[in-house]
Parts: C-alpha cells; sequence; structure tokens
C-alpha cells in the first residue's frame, strides 16, 4: 500500500496516454542552447548578409516585429502567407523583411530541423538589425511557440499614422504597455526607415482650411513638398528621422521637439500630450526630470513587448511548416477539467490538487458552479478568478434557483440537481474548450478530475474518450461507509422506521461486518443513514454515486497506508484503481505556492483581524473552533457551546458562519461576545474538512488525537470539560504527541524529506549579527519579533547602546527572543572611537574604519555566544564576513541576511569567481560604476552618479593613514549557505534570480516585512493625537510626508535648499526633523505654519503614512521607510545621500513610482527650484499622474497581508529544509 502516492497517479495517467508534463514552460534567454545552439548566430549571420545589400531592411524588420507583437501576441502569424492572412491587412501591406525570415528559418531547418520556431526568428532577427545599425544589443528571451491563426481582421486595430496620442496610448495599453513604451518603441521604430508620403501628405497641403500643419517646422515644410507633391503616393518615400534614417539614434526625438515629425502620431507625441513630451524631453535630456538612456529603456521596452499575450511550450512545429507544407502543430501538453462538488469544503482541495498538476506542467480548468463563480467574485473582488498563464476558470449552472448569495445551498437539493442538469452543460463546455484550442495556444481537454459525488461527469469522458479520475475528498473510511449504504438498505437497517428509532437503541446496534473497519456501531456511521424517509434523496444519491464509481479510470484519495491501512487494502479489492496521494497540504508544500497568490476560491468575504489577534496571543494557547461550510445546528446548540467555551476561560478563535445556525441568525447572546477569545464571521484562513461523524470516530478512537462532543446533547459543562482536558489536560498531552507522530509518518507517506521535516516539529533557534547601523538592526529585530510568534526562538547580538535603542519588546514575545549585549572593545584608540560610539549613527563618516575595527573585535565574544546558545542558524550580513568561517567551525548554517533588495547586493560585489574574465570584472575606475555592471544580463538604469562615486572613494579612506576598513563583500557573499533578502519578486523578480544563478545558493526572499502597528505608536500616544488632529484637517492626498530617517545628516547648505524648495511648492507638508546643529532658515516656520508642520521629535510614520490625508513622500530612500512608503501606496520624491539609497532611488525611479530631485552630477548639490519643481509634479501636476497611479499600484500589491504571510511560511520553510542534520 505505500505504493499508492502521487508518483503512481502519475505513471496511470501516463498509460492513459494524457501526460507528457512540460517543465519550464515559459520563454528564457538560452531556451535553444542545448537543441539548436548555433541558432542565433545563423540568424545573425543571416541578417548581416541581407543588411549589407540593403541597410534599410533593418527599419523593415523592426516594423515587422511591431505589427506581429500587436496582433496576437510574438507569435509570427504576420508571416504567414494566403488569402485573408496578416499580411493581407491594409496596415501591413508595406510590411517588408519576409525573405530574411524565410532565408534564416530554411538555414536553421539544414542544421536543427523543427527547432527554432519563427516567432524567436523573427524576435532575434530585430535585436541584431538593431544591433548593426548601431543601436543596442539585448538578450532575447526565446521559446515562443508559433501562432497558428491569421486573419487580416485582427490586424485593423494596429498603431496608425493619423492616431491621436489618446488613441495611440489606448491601444499600446491593451497590449500592457504603458506611456514609456509608446513614446520608446514609436521613437525606435521610426529612428531608422522611410515612409511613403500617402500617409502624411495631408499634413503638407491641405491639413487646415488655412493649408499645411502648423505644428510643422516653417523651413522644413518646402523640403517636404517637394520630396511629397500634391497627391504623391507609396512610391514616394521619406525619411521617418531626417538627417539620421540609418542610424539607431535619438536623433529622431530633436526632429519632434524642432517640429520635424513625419507622420501626425509622430509630431503629436511633442504637441499634443504632456505625459508623452516629458518623456520626449527625458530622452534628450532637457526638462526638470533625470535624463534616459534610450538604449536601455528600448531594450526593456522590446523584452516588454516580446511578452505579449506568449504561446510558449516544447512543440517544435512552427508556421514556416504550415505555410510551406501545410503541416499543423499537436500539442503535447495535457489539460486537466477539475469539477469540485460545489461547497468550500470540496472546492478547497479540488483547488490544492488543480495547483499540485499545475506545477508539474498541466494546463488547468477550474470549474465553478455559476452561482459560487458569483458568490468568490462577490467575497474577492471582479478580478479574483482572471486565473494566470496555463491556468484557467469556467462555469456550469447547477440547476437550482437563485438564492441567497451569502448562505450556504440546500445539500440534498444540490445533490439532486447536480447529477440530473450538470451533465449538458459540461458537455458543452468540453466541447467549447476543444474548439478554442483551436484557435489559441490552450492545448485540447485530455483528462478529467471529478469529485467523487459528481459521477455525471463519467458518462461526459465516455462521450469524449477522456479518462475520469475521481477524487474522493473525504478519509478512506468515509468513502468505505457510504459503499455500505446499499448493503445497510438490504438489511432493513435504514433508513429508520421512525424518530424513535433515534432513541430506543438502535443507533447501538454493532456493525461488525464491514472489511477493514471494527469496533463500530450504526450510531458511528454518517449522519445522512439517520433519516426516517424511505425516499430520502441523499441515501439513493450515495447509492448512485458509489455505483458509478467502479466504472471511473482512477480513484484516488487524499490519505496514506500507516493512516487508514485496513480499509485502504479492503477498498483495493473493491475498486483496484484507487490510489492514495497523501496529504495535499503537504503535497502543495512541495510547490512554489507564490506562483498561486492570486488562485483562491473564498465563498465568504475573508477577515483578517483575527491573524492580528492571533499574532498577540502566546504559542499553542489557542483553541480553534470551525463546522465547515456545510453543518448547520440550532441556537440551542451554538449557546451550549458558547457558554462552555466562555466558562473554560481559554483563548478561542471560532468562525461563525451566518448560516451556521439551522432557519436563523447565527447570533450569540451579547454577554459571550465579550468573554475568553474572539469570534470572526469569515476566517482567512481555511479549516480542516472533517466534522463529519464517521471521521470524528477514527479521530477520537482509532487515531487517538481527539476528543468527541454528542451532537444530540451538546451541554456546556461537558464543553468546558473537554476543552480543558484538551489544552492543559494529561489526555490532550497525549493527544498532541499522537498527532505530531501522525505528522511525520504524513510526511513519509507523501515523499518529503523525513528527516528535515521530522526536525520541524522542534522551535528553531537563529542567532542574528547584524552591522552596527540602525537600519541594520532593526530588520533583524522585526524577524525576529516574527520568528517569536511562531514560536521559535532568537538570539540578537549587538552593543548595549543599540539594544537600548531598540522598543520593548511586547510581553508575549519576552520569552523567545533574548536581546545579548556585547560591549565594544575597549582597545580601539579613544581618540578615533569615543566611549560612547556604538553605531553608525554615533560617528561620522571617515570613522567607519574604526567602528569596523571594533566590530570584527566581537569574533571572540560571538564565538562564545554561539557555543554557549548552539543555535540552528546564524544570521549575519556584508559586515561579518569572517561569520561563515567561524560558524563553519562550529558546524551551524550561515545566512546572509540583507536588509537591502539583492539588487544592493549584485550592484557592490563583484563575483569573481562565477566570472570566467576576472580582469574584465574589475571596477577599477569611477565611471565604471556610472552604470549597472557590465555583467548583469538584463537592462537596467540603475547606477551611481559621479558625486556619489567621489564619496563611496572619499569615505573609505581615514585620516593620515590612508587606511580603509575592510569590507570583503565577496567573502560575506560566498561564505553563507543561504541568502534572506528583505525583498519580494514583486520587487526585484531579475535581480532575486540573478543573485542565485552567480553564486549557486538558496536565495529567499523574506517578503518586505511591512510596518507592525504595535508598541510605541498606539492610539492614545499623545504625540499621535496631536499630530492626528492636524493631519485630520488636511485634504484626501494633499499632504508631503518628509522624512530623512536616523542616518541622514543634512549639512547647513542642502537643509536651506531643501526647506526653501517645500516652501516654494505651496504644499501642504508633515516634515520630521531630527534636532542637531544646523538650523532652518530664518522665518520659515512662521512663513509656513498655515500649511504645513516640523515635528523636531518622535513620530509615528506608519500611523502618519496610513492616514487619509498623506499622499506623498519626500525621502532618503532608505530601506526601511521605503517599504513604509510603498507600503501605503504613496508617490515618492527622492533625495538619496548613501549609496544603497541612491540605488534605491534608481530602480523606483525605472518602476515609475518616484522621482528623484535633479542634482549637479559633480558635486551633489542641489536647489529649491529643482525641490519645488519635483514635488509639485509629484503630487499635483498632470504630468505626475502615471507615478501617482503606479504607486498605488504598487501599494496594493506590497500591503497584501496574504502574500506576506506566504513569504514568512515559505522563509520558515527554507529554515527548516536548509538546516545541517
Amino acid at each position: 500500500m505505500e505504493g499508492r502516492c502521487l508518483y503512481l497517479l502519475m505513471l496511470v495517467l501516463l498509460g492513459l496516454t494524457i501526460v507528457n508534463i512540460v517543465h519550464g514552460q515559459g520563454t528564457r534567454v538560452g531556451f535553444y542552447s542545448q537543441t539548436c545552439p548555433l541558432a542565433e548566430s545563423i540568424v545573425k549571420s543571416t541578417v548581416r548578409s541581407h543588411l549589407k545589400s540593403d541597410l534599410t531592411l533593418a527599419a523593415g524588420l523592426l516594423r515587422l516585429v511591431f505589427h506581429d507583437c500587436f496582433v496576437n501576441g510574438c507569435d509570427g502569424s504576420v508571416l504567414i502567407a494566403g488569402a485573408g492572412t496578416e499580411r493581407t491587412a491594409f496596415p501591413n501591406l508595406g510590411l517588408r523583411g519576409f525573405e530574411v525570415i524565410d532565408d534564416a528559418k530554411t538555414r536553421l531547418e539544414a542544421v536543427c530541423p523543427g527547432v527554432v520556431s519563427c516567432a524567436d526568428i523573427l524576435a532575434i532577427a530585430a535585436r541584431d538589425a538593431v544591433d548593426l545599425s548601431g543601436g543596442p544589443s539585448w538578450l532575447v528571451p526565446t521559446g515562443r511557440r508559433d501562432g497558428r491563426i491569421s486573419l487580416a481582421s485582427l490586424a485593423n486595430n494596429l498603431p496608425a499614422a493619423f492616431d491621436s496620442v489618446d488613441v495611440q496610448k489606448q491601444k499600446f495599453a491593451e497590449k500592457g504597455l504603458n506611456t514609456q513604451d509608446l513614446v520608446t518603441l514609436v521613437g525606435s521604430g521610426h529612428t531608422i526607415g522611410t515612409a511613403a508620403c500617402q500617409f502624411f501628405s495631408n499634413r503638407l497641403y491641405n491639413f487646415t482650411e488655412n493649408g499645411p500643419d502648423p505644428s510643422i517646422d516653417s523651413s522644413f515644410l518646402p523640403k517636404l513638398r517637394a520630396l511629397c507633391p500634391q497627391n504623391s503616393g507609396a512610391s514616394n518615400r521619406v525619411a521617418l528621422d531626417t538627417g539620421s534614417e540609418d542610424k539607431f539614434d535619438t536623433s529622431y526625438f530633436n526632429n519632434l521637439k524642432n517640429g520635424r515629425g513625419i507622420l501626425q502620431s509622430d509630431q503629436a507625441l511633442w504637441n499634443e500630450d504632456a505625459s508623452t513630451n516629458t518623456f520626449v524631453q527625458r530622452y534628450l535630456g532637457t526638462g526638470i526630470l533625470p535624463r534616459l538612456s534610450f538604449n536601455v529603456e528600448f531594450a526593456k521596452s522590446m523584452v516588454k513587448m516580446s511578452n505579449i499575450e506568449l504561446k510558449t511550450g516544447t512543440d517544435a512545429h512552427t508556421n514556416w511548416y504550415m505555410s510551406k507544407m501545410g503541416l499543423v502543430p499537436r500539442t503535447k501538453e495535457p489539460h486537466a477539467l477539475l469539477i469540485p462538488f460545489p461547497t468550500q469544503g470540496h472546492i478547497n482541495p479540488f483547488l490544492k490538487l488543480a495547483k499540485l498538476l499545475h506545477s508539474k506542467g498541466f494546463h488547468i480548468t477550474f470549474v465553478n458552479t455559476e452561482f459560487n463563480h458569483q458568490r468568490v467574485l462577490k467575497s474577492r473582488g471582479p478580478n479574483a478568478l482572471k486565473g494566470i498563464p496555463n491556468f484557467h476558470f469556467e462555469t456550469i449552472p447547477d440547476g437550482l434557483p437563485l438564492t441567497n448569495m451569502d448562505a450556504t445551498q440546500s445539500i440534498p437539493a444540490l445533490c439532486d440537481s447536480t447529477r440530473k442538469n450538470c451533465l449538458i452543460p459540461f458537455c458543452n463546455l468540453i466541447s467549447k474548450l476543444n474548439n478554442d484550442s483551436q484557435a489559441s495556444y490552450a492545448p485540447p481537454v485530455s483528462c478529467i478530475f471529478s469529485d467523487g459525488i459528481m459521477s455525471f461527469t463519467i458518462k461526459a469522458s465516455q462521450q469524449f474518450g477522456l479518462p475520469n479520475i475521481l477524487f474522493w475528498t473525504h478519509s478512506a473510511c468515509g468513502f468505505m461507509s457510504f459503499k455500505q449504504c446499499k448493503n445497510l438498505m438490504e438489511r432493513g437497517l435504514i433508513p429508520l422506521k421512525d424518530a424513535n428509532y433515534l432513541t430506543n437503541g438502535h443507533l447501538d446496534t454493532v456493525i461488525d461486518w464491514i472489511p477493514g473497519m471494527k469496533n463500530i456501531t450504526l450510531r458511528d456511521l454518517p449522519g445522512i443513514y439517520r433519516t426516517t424517509d424511505p425516499n430520502d434523496i441523499l441515501l439513493d444519491f450515495v447509492v448512485e454515486q458509489i455505483e458509478e464509481a467502479s466504472k471511473a479510470s482512477a480513484i484516488i484519495v487524499p490519505t496514506f497506508d500507516a493512516l487508514e491501512h485496513d480499509v485502504l487494502n479492503a477498498l483495493s479489492t473493491m475498486f483496484p484503481k484507487l490510489y492514495t496521494i497523501g496529504p495535499l497540504e503537504l503535497l502543495r508544500d512541495q510547490t512554489s505556492e507564490s506562483t498561486f497568490d492570486s488562485i483562491k476560491c473564498n465563498l465568504w468575504k475573508e477577515e483578517c483581524e483575527c491573524l492580528k489577534w492571533l499574532d498577540l496571543q502566546e504559542p499553542n494557547s489557542v483553541l480553534y473552533v470551525n463546522f465547515g461550510s456545510v453543518i448547520v445546528m440550532k441556537h440551542q446548540q451554538l449557546v451550549e457551546l458558547a457558554w462552555g467555551l466562555s466558562n473554560s476561560k481559554k483563548k478561542f478563535l471560532w468562525v461563525i458562519r451566518p448560516d451556521l445556525v439551522e432557519g436563523e441568525a447565527s447570533i450569540l447572546p451579547p454577554e459571550i461576545r465579550s468573554i475568553g477569545g474572539l469570534v470572526s464571521s469569515r476566517a482567512s484562513f481555511e479549516a480542516p474538512c472533517s466534522g463529519r461523524l464517521f471521521d470524528s470516530l477514527y479521530i477520537c478512537r482509532e487515531w487517538a488525537f481527539g476528543m468527541e462532543i454528542d451532537s444530540d446533547n451538546v451541554t456546556r459543562d461537558e464543553v468546558e470539560k473537554l476543552v480543558k482536558e484538551l489544552l492543559e489536560g494529561e489526555k490532550g498531552k497525549e493527544m498532541k504527541k499522537k498527532a505530531i507522530e501522525w505528522k511525520k509518518m504524513a510526511h513519509e507517506a507523501t515523499n518529503t524529506n523525513v528527516s528535515s521535516n521530522a526536525k520541524s516539529d522542534k522551535p528553531l533557534h537563529v542567532a542574528m549579527f547584524p552591522w552596527l547601523a540602525m537600519g541594520h538592526v532593526y530588520p533583524c529585530f522585526e524577524v525576529s519579533k516574527i520568528l517569536a510568534q511562531k514560536g521559535h526562538h532568537v538570539t540578537l547580538i549587538s552593543t548595549p547602546k543599540i539594544i537600548d535603542r531598540l522598543p520593548k519588546l511586547p510581553q508575549t514575545l519576552s520569552p523567545f527572543v533574548k536581546l545579548t549585549k556585547l560591549p565594544l572593545s575597549p582597545h580601539i584608540d579613544k581618540n578615533h572611537l569615543s566611549q560612547d560610539a556604538d553605531s553608525t549613527m554615533d560617528i561620522p563618516s571617515n570613522k567607519l574604519y574604526y567602528l569596523k575595527l571594533a566590530y570584527d573585535a566581537l569574533q571572540q565574544p560571538v564565538s562564545e555566544v554561539l557555543k554557549t546558545s548552539n543555535p540552528d542558524w546564524v544570521f549575519y550580513d556584508f559586515a561579518a564576513s569572517w561569520i561563515p568561517q567561524l560558524a563553519k567551525t562550529l558546524h551551524i548554517p550561515c545566512a546572509y541576511f540583507s536588509p537591502c533588495p539583492a539588487w544592493t547586493i549584485c550592484f557592490f560585489d563583484t563575483p569573481k569567481q562565477q566570472l570566467a574574465d576576472a580582469v574584465a570584472a574589475n571596477r577599477t575606475k569611477p565611471e565604471d560604476y556610472y552604470g549597472p555592471p557590465r555583467w548583469v544580463p538584463f537592462p537596467t538604469n540603475i547606477g551611481l552618479r559621479p558625486y556619489e562615486v567621489k564619496k563611496l572613494l572619499e569615505d573609505v579612506k581615514v585620516n593620515e593613514t590612508g587606511a580603509s576598513p575592510v569590507f570583503d563583500l565577496n567573502k560575506a557573499n560566498s561564505g553563507c549557505d543561504m541568502f534572506v533578502i528583505r525583498s519580494s519578486r514583486d520587487l526585484e523578480p531579475e535581480w532575486l534570480d540573478y543573485l542565485a544563478e552567480f553564486y549557486h545558493k538558496p536565495v529567499v526572499p523574506v517578503g518586505l516585512l511591512p510596518p507592525m502597528m504595535q508598541g510605541r505608536d498606539s492610539d492614545e500616544d499623545p504625540d499621535w493625537l496631536q499630530i492626528k488632529a492636524w493631519l485630520d484637517t488636511q485634504k484626501g492626498s494633499s499632504v508631503v510626508y518628509i522624512a530623512f530617517g536616523s542616518e541622514v545628516k543634512l549639512n547647513q547648505e542642502n537643509l536651506n535648499e531643501l526647506a526653501l524648495g517645500i516652501e516654494l511648492s505651496k504644499l501642504p507638508f508633515f516634515w520630521v526633523l531630527r534636532s542637531g546643529s544646523v538650523e532652518l532658515p530664518d522665518g520659515f516656520e512662521d512663513r509656513t505654519k498655515d500649511r504645513g508642520v516640523v515635528w523636531k521629535s518622535w513620530a509615528p510614520q506608519p500611523k502618519i503614512l496610513a492616514h487619509a490625508s498623506v499622499g506623498g513622500c519626500l525621502t532618503h530612500c532608505g530601506s526601511g521607510s521605503m517599504i513604509e512608503n510603498l507600503h501605503f501606496g504613496h508617490v515618492l520624491v527622492m533625495l538619496p545621500f548613501l549609496l544603497d539609497q541612491a540605488l534605491y532611488s534608481r530602480v523606483m525611479e525605472e518602476k515609475r513610482v518616484g522621482i528623484e530631485i535633479p542634482r549637479n552630477e559633480l558635486d551633489g548639490s542641489f536647489t529649491r527650484s529643482s525641490v519645488a519643481k519635483a514635488l509639485r509634479l509629484a503630487m499635483v501636476d498632470e504630468e505626475g499622474s502615471a507615478y501617482r497611479n503606479n504607486a498605488k499600484e504598487m501599494g496594493n500589491k506590497f500591503s497584501n497581508q496574504d502574500i506576506h504571510n506566504q513569504y514568512i511560511q515559505d522563509f520558515i520553510a527554507s529554515l527548516h529544509n536548509h538546516k545541517y542534520t
């Protein structure tokens, strides 16, 4: 029986000819590195050969890829020849370059037949054409499939020469491209090549009543008229970028500025719209915003465009075959259609199964009833069921009349209706999906996973010739009990003769003839058997479902052999194709859950307040009470349960559905709602789908990790007694031990790492030793609290002064977090480092050398702490490069914990050991840091300004010695067992992947650790009350919050210009200004007191940022501050002073959620005017609306508590999995 597990199910499906699992779907750089390693060089050679004879083909290829991507996505469908294809559409009549693609394909077929798609050839060829024309090169992700549909009618919405900017924006937005992409891609497409006079000659003669387009430069008009006489047609052509038509450069934008744009749609980018005008200026280096690199941004936009409506996979057939040989591609990916019984307790396990299958390469279609579909949209929002690539939702009707959207439908009625009414709609859905597969990437349906009580699907699978796998979501003993329904009826035991049989002892009849089950009575069997109705719908329904089950291709049950050995043996003789797959929750842990963040089907709206309450409770102290999505009870039972819980004096969390009480509202007595625990109408997590009588028998008697309350006679005294026994009695302790034993066996059954999961039952102990900067210590402190909330122990090591600066730990967490003070060495020269200097905020930057010496002198004390505490992990960061060797000596795994995003590590470290050309890798000149490291494989604007590099070189030198602090970044990075990064994949997916690739180590994003509303900033704090009173008087989203953290020290000149710029902006502001040696300009506070506050003491930053009046932030870009700002979705005005802050600013500007205040490139100075302009652009000007919208969108994403919790869960799982044995 141990063989009945998920991999055997996969073998069964393989035998049914439906499994050809595709791993690693999606495009990637180097897709053909194994199957056709010469692919890109062959394409480039072909392009070079054609350009030698006709340089204008470069523009043709670039336009060809644009026109391909804007119709059906980048699928090569524009290449298909024939009547009515895209090539014949009016906008495509002038396309050129088809012969280049045909030539390249012919050469590739000779070397790698049937491997490289035409869509990929086109994308590579366009890149090479730009490169050979003097433009940038970039890494092209490959692996596209070719489209099978090419219709002229689909090409009518291409961007046109006469489009207004608004129309262009709309067309680009429909493809997921923004305004910057619009300006960039149009500019790139028109910086080389020509246009026929017929597309713009109206501008030259009859544009207005008075003649030509007035936006054309008057000195340029005669030249255009000479090239395009009136009524000239397609044969007359004019260079789109006058004076530079064969060179890829920015002169196109300069022509727009000078009124020399050729097409009406081109000139409109400068004349019509402020947002497009802004980007033109940024590419020219004019205006108040920093200059953008056209080459870098173009490469990024091209990669972005190439991902429009991707069709990916491993099928080798291409459109070239279709157009030349008439072959039709066939897909290999399995397409699983999953349909659960329409209640929450069945939908949840089906959704887990769907995610698991998706992670194994299946295309998924998940079927809800129309009623439940609407309930999910109501509870989770209009976008809840949009799905993700290869995972889609469909609906069928359930045949019942509409009822209350917040109530569970009648189960008997639902059972009867689904078996009678759902077959035809389900068959229609299969036909629709198979027909759609002819016109889209989705493969035809290849198998059905159906609920064990939705057996009408077996008829559908027979009709379509598909395998049908029944998923019995209950236990095996539950399955066996329903298998015996017909037998019980034939023996006269059910239905009951009358109501007296409920109390006359009939239910105590011993049932000793069911295979694999012993010591049971009729009372122990499912509650549906207690009916007195001889025509009971549910009895007839169960008999029918069990009889149909034998016709299934396979039956799967989420259990394992050790748990239900005897029953499974018996069932296997009745159903030879029955397989166990183990607990789905454990199987789900083997997948990347973050992929499925958006895939949920809650039928009730989530309430997350209970999670905040749980975070405040001690570990193992709360009783969780839940009766699933179907069970109903009488009002008196509810009251007795409530009083029993209350009288127990134990903490509890009780999830009560609105329809839990039969026939009336689920309302507790008011005196109970204020006692003992938390009552939630909808929890934000899922309860186990048990509570059934028969499962209860096995849980309590056979498996011995539960206690049973007699549902027919619920009393508060009995509830109180059992709760106390469960939480504090000896029997409760024994049950917990037993539960842990079953958990270990469950891990074994699901083939997880037994040793690592066995360890996971024991709380972890993590030691942390951060660098002596509060920006490094605070994130460690936050992680310490999170680990403590999960029952793990932390030893946080730092200096006495730093420890004393930390907020007080909540009382419930104090036992789990040990704050260890290690004083710095007294031997450090006191002339250079004062007695009180414990951190970077206590010293000027030129004393950093001595602070690092003192920090390194803590090696021996830290070693003693680690030896004594013997932690499971030790966390360190960039400064403690000696920790890995120490940890190795002590046999302790070590993790590099970075409070900054991965891009900081990647930018400042040169991974010499990973690069073949170590000489080229060294950055020895200042200008080497002005842009991204040359080995970073993706386009980015990240880099330092000259004044920042100068400061970097100055800061690492100290006084007369010329010595510098030794921060061996490569040693620190290379020595760890794992990277733990305060970041997320939404923020920097490419940098996280790059870090993992170059160091060949696990990289675990712990999430952004958003601000926690606890500790000092309580609602009763007098400072907060005063601040809130002022904020309440301001308009919504009108206030600029200004703060520069604990490390930044403004000089007098900077403070003056900053203050006067704030004043000049005329915006409301709240400025948290630390007291120091510099002063505000005379009269500043008096002049701005009607619209601003200068706050010179501690301020509750998260509460201020959460206030509705705050709309933006002027920030130094410290990691902690940036995360809080992004969490609340505020647009950023950025003025970085430290190097990691500068990189954060560049990336946020790249993501267009913030505007960096322009500064002098050589000395870093800035002016009050630049401060004011940046503030107004971000907060109120129309040109800044895109930044404000992007910031809000990012805030919605980063404030999602579910995503944050998932990162924490994955982080702790990684600590268990990578812990030394």
